[in-house]
């Protein structure tokens, strides 16, 4: 009898324990959708072939308290990312692709300092491992100066060749991840300052944004209540968080809202023996707390993020802060090399798995392409309507 009051007392102390955890973290916002996915029966694998699409996206910006990113980690990773990259391929024969959401407002802070930033990525990009998109932390707007600080900036960064497709047709156009998670106005003063415009879905859309990549955003009131998805958000310009839900991309179905949100993956890690009594959350960020592992590549693939009636194309999103030194020793050493590896191993045998590396852009092309209804070997639609970008092909 003693012994089971004792374990009972155990278990009640840690429920009590990760239930005030999980409450600060705001858990509750995502779970109920969390628990309905494991109920759902689309959540399940698809019979056959299925393409993992692999987007890693990396908030670019200077670590906190610092002005810029600065020419030794520019430097750093110019020389190591292509270190890392040349030595792995996906199944179209192409090398792992990053996509580097640079802060917009690093111009307003020192001109001459973001262009060499931006040059040095622009360089990457031209020699074929990724992509330059647009990431911008702004506070207490109007729907005005957000507009004029939208606009500023993707002119800034069109100079590089960026944000701007090439050829015929030129077309201004840029993914989105917002500064702070605090995408329409969704983080109140009371947490920090706040976005301050509650259209920002709807300017973004206008002004060139083909979707958003922020979340998940885990532990911030901005992490919207539908998880693992990819769907259309409609704004409603008198609130804020018009993200909170949404109606799902479908293959047959044209578009039906103002922005789509592509979302990582965001779930409870109960498999891990060492996470049974007290259980992780997994939300794809990658860290030197949280470098990659085998076995959080495996949680990725199992959230199963696809558009509706396409399950056999899943689209994996992780994300990093690329700049920051405990971040780079991850990102830029032997444990992507070792990420990259476990992912060519596992999920690229041709017969249960094909592995795609994808930019965000090209990711955004293939879900349009499944929208589209069509069918077959993914990689064939990465730049199904938005071409690639200028940087991408010329200095």
């Amino acid at each position: 009898m003693f012994i089971f009051i004792l374990i009972m007392s155990v278990v009640l102390v840690l429920c009590a324990i990760w239930g005030y955890k999980a409450y600060k973290r705001k858990v509750y916002i995502w779970l109920p959708a969390y628990l309905q996915g494991i109920l759902r029966k689309d959540r399940h694998n698809a019979a056959g072939l299925r393409h993992i699409m692999f987007i890693f996206v990396d908030h670019f910006e200077a670590p906190l308290g610092e002005q810029m990113i600065g020419q030794r980690r520019m430097a750093e990773w110019a020389r190591e990312y292509p270190r890392i990259a040349r030595n792995h391929k996906d199944s179209d024969g192409v090398c792992p692709l990053h996509t580097w959401f640079y802060a917009a407002e690093k111009f307003d802070i020192d001109y001459r300092k973001a262009e060499a930033e931006l040059g040095t990525i622009s360089d990457l990009c031209r020699d074929g491992f990724g992509e330059i998109e647009f990431h911008l932390h702004h506070h207490n707007d109007t729907s005005a100066s957000l507009r004029n600080k939208i606009t500023k900036g993707v002119t800034a960064f069109n100079k590089f060749g960026a944000l701007i497709t090439n050829g015929d047709g030129l077309k201004q156009t840029f993914g989105f991840i917002h500064g702070g998670w605090a995408l329409d106005n969704s983080i109140s003063e009371n947490e920090r300052n706040c976005c301050g415009v509650n259209d920002e879905l709807k300017i973004l859309k206008e002004t060139g944004c083909y979707a958003d990549f922020t979340f998940p955003a885990f532990s911030f009131s901005a992490q919207p209540k539908k998880i693992n998805s990819i769907y259309y958000a409609i704004d409603d310009p008198d609130r804020p968080k018009s993200y909170n839900t949404g109606i799902d991309v479908e293959a047959g179905r044209s578009q039906t809202g103002d922005l789509m949100i592509i979302e990582g993956p965001l779930t409870i890690n109960c498999r891990d023996w060492r996470h049974m009594l007290y259980p992780k959350i997994e939300y794809g960020d990658i860290s030197k707390n949280d470098p990659p592992a085998a076995t959080r590549v495996d949680q990725w693939v199992r959230c199963n993020i696809h558009v509706k009636g396409r399950p056999e194309w899943v689209f994996v999103k992780i994300y990093c802060h690329g700049c920051y030194d405990s971040t780079m020793e991850v990102v830029l050493g032997d444990c992507m090399d070792g990420m990259f590896t476990y992912l060519e191993d596992r999920y690229n045998d041709g017969v249960n798995y094909m592995l795609h590396y994808v930019t965000s852009r090209q990711a955004y092309n293939i879900i349009k392409a499944a929208e589209d209804g069509k069918r077959g070997n993914p990689g064939m639609y990465r730049d199904y309507l938005i071409k690639p970008y200028k940087n991408t092909r010329s200095r």
